[in-house]
């Protein structure tokens, strides 16, 4: 039933479209509903539930074929590449697949194996970080990461170790690789939807004894040798350290940051991406806006502005690194809704218009708005102080730093 789902849904939105430009304002209240329903069901029933049924037949013949014929496949690509599908958010398009692989046939392969050996690859990864970085910083975020990425729950570890560190990225896709061809030729499936990892162990349980759940051990502990192995002997730069380095031969001062936007200021925690929240990118505060215009915080010059100019970076005059970030994941609108007024290397006064953002069209569209000050240099300074909290007026005193 996933793919009927998927298709009817999809034919509703265009449904609702067209009804939303011909209905009068004065009954689209209660008749766009109605019709929609109208449409959409019989549509259901009459074409895209049989359609949907004929693909879902399709997809479970192939995948059946797939097993019978190169089971190692799927759970090798899987694991090898699922650290850069998490990355890109695709992983969510493996779900619809997967849901119906346990319609159909009462487990799946598709994701599950592969994702089991490159989940652990992440904590492996972490883990040799851990002991092998000179970092005190890093090296507690490793740890307690690493240990999460074992558990099952990989992004900490992901964005705050792995991604950092190219050699340890390639680590995790190699020990995802081979933990998932080991997976893929011993036929290990999974019985339930979860994050695989030490703690889902169970969803690996099935009918089949427990050749399954052994397989998947064994499968883990390739993972973690492979993984760990490859980044203990060959070694990677101490990204991190040397980045303190380099900062630590800059020079700073003490000053203040300015709200970028009207709105409301809120703690950098109650934001809802991992990212900020956790302060993986450096210390801060969000404001809540409530216009459209993103304005310099400070006295400095752009260092940075993203091709999608949903983000932009200033370095103040007095040495503050400053990413302003206008909602979360509104990478994924590559641009629309969001206007520049300024190139990299400009120099900007505080209050100078940056950019303008589309906000009521950006929030229809399912993205948070909320803007994002963080002080990427954070490590340069001693103190990091919230001047302001509630309702705050553009260019009004924000965060006062110090040395």
């Amino acid at each position: 039933s996933v793919i009927p789902i998927l298709l009817t849904v999809g034919l509703l939105s265009y449904v609702e479209r067209f009804l939303e430009k011909i209905l009068p304002k004065m009954v689209k209240f209660f008749l766009k509903p109605l019709l929609s329903m109208l449409i959409v069901v019989v549509a259901a029933f009459i074409v895209l539930g049989p359609l949907g049924f004929l693909i879902g037949t399709g997809i479970s013949t192939g995948l059946n074929m797939i097993d019978a014929y190169a089971s190692w496949l799927v759970p090798t690509v899987v694991g090898t590449a699922f650290p850069l599908l998490v990355m890109t958010g695709m992983h969510y398009g493996l779900v619809p697949f997967m849901i119906q692989s346990y319609s159909a046939r009462g487990y799946e392969t598709i994701a599950g194996p592969g994702n089991l050996g490159s989940n652990i690859a992440q904590g492996a990864a972490a883990l040799c970080v851990a002991l092998k970085t000179k970092n005190p910083e890093l090296k507690q975020l490793a740890f307690s990461s690493g240990i999460t990425a074992l558990l099952g729950i990989t992004e900490p570890a992901l964005y705050g170790v792995t991604l950092k560190i190219r050699k340890a990225l390639y680590a995790v896709m190699l020990g995802g690789g081979v933990a998932g061809f080991y997976a893929g030729i011993t036929g290990v499936k999974g019985y339930a939807f979860c994050a695989p990892g030490l703690l889902s162990l169970a969803a690996f349980v099935g009918p089949d004894g427990l050749s399954n759940v052994i397989n998947s051990c064994i499968a883990m502990l390739i993972s973690f040798i492979v993984t760990f192995g490859a980044l203990w002997f060959t070694g990677f730069d101490d990204i991190c350290l040397k980045a303190e380095e380099r900062l630590s031969e800059r020079k700073v001062s003490d000053e203040i940051i300015k709200s970028p936007v009207q709105g409301t200021v809120l703690a950098l925690n109650e934001v809802k991406d991992k990212t900020f929240a956790e302060g993986m990118l450096g210390q801060g505060i969000a404001v809540e806006p409530i216009e459209n215009c993103l304005v310099a915080p400070v006295d400095g010059e752009v260092t940075m502005l993203f091709p999608t100019k949903h983000a932009i970076g200033v370095r103040s005059a007095k040495g503050a690194d400053i990413l302003l970030h206008v909602g979360v994941n509104t990478v994924e609108l590559e641009g629309k809704y969001f206007t520049a007024h300024v190139s990299i290397g400009d120099r900007v006064k505080a209050g100078q218009l940056l950019l303008e953002f589309e906000r009521e069209k950006i929030q229809q569209a399912g993205f948070s708005t909320v803007v994002l000050v963080i002080l990427t240099n954070t490590a340069m300074y001693k103190n990091i102080q919230e001047i302001h909290r509630g309702r705050i007026e553009e260019n009004e005193n924000l965060l006062e730093v110090s040395c």
